[in-house]
């Protein structure tokens, strides 16, 4: 049996920094059969694990891949508790770090029909999660007040030298005749 594939991205997806848009993708083997439809079904949890939404969607061919490989884009609308969503979807307040689940049916026709079994059939792909965030702040910029008022970000890497510097005056050994040489 061919095994089909399901991806969303971004993962994770984020909320709160403007309209959130998840794209689905199936993708699979599609020697000996037409793919005559996939329908996606995915589900939205908040943060307290309650259903929020569920949809079905179809999903299209994406243009110049190969036939297997089909996407959708969703606008996924997930207020923080100072917003509101659009019609037809309801406000939901404090939403927090929820999940999405979403899988998708294939339903595919056999380009060589057998005369003793169906010329129908459909695959299922594995049901997928990804979660749900809220969009956080920018990183803060903090000052430390040991090292003469330098920015520093709290979690980047400090960055640590690897070879000593250069002397912008070449070696006397390299060169000689050079007036300017360090011995």
């Amino acid at each position: 049996k061919p095994a089909f594939e399901i991806s969303g991205s971004p993962n994770p997806l984020l909320y709160g920094c403007g309209a959130s848009v998840l794209t689905f993708k199936v993708t699979g083997p599609g020697e000996g059969l037409k793919i005559e439809s996939i329908i996606l079904a995915y589900q939205l949890f908040d943060g307290s694990g309650k259903k929020i939404r569920e949809a079905t969607l179809n999903l299209y061919p994406i243009p110049y891949a190969p036939p297997v490989s089909y996407d959708a884009s969703r606008i996924i609308y997930i207020p923080d508790s100072t917003g509101s969503s659009p019609a037809p979807d309801e406000p939901i307040l404090d939403f927090g770090e929820g999940r999405i689940d979403f899988a998708a049916t294939i339903y595919a026709k056999f380009l060589s029909p057998s005369s003793t079994g169906p010329e129908e059939t459909f695959y299922f792909t594995d049901t997928k999660s990804i979660p749900v965030l809220p969009c956080g702040p920018a990183p803060i910029m903090t000052v430390d007040p040991g090292s003469d008022d330098q920015l520093i970000t709290p979690d980047a890497p400090t960055p640590v030298p690897t070879k000593k510097p250069r002397s912008p005056r070449p070696a006397c050994t390299a060169e000689p005749n050079n007036p300017n040489c360090v011995p």
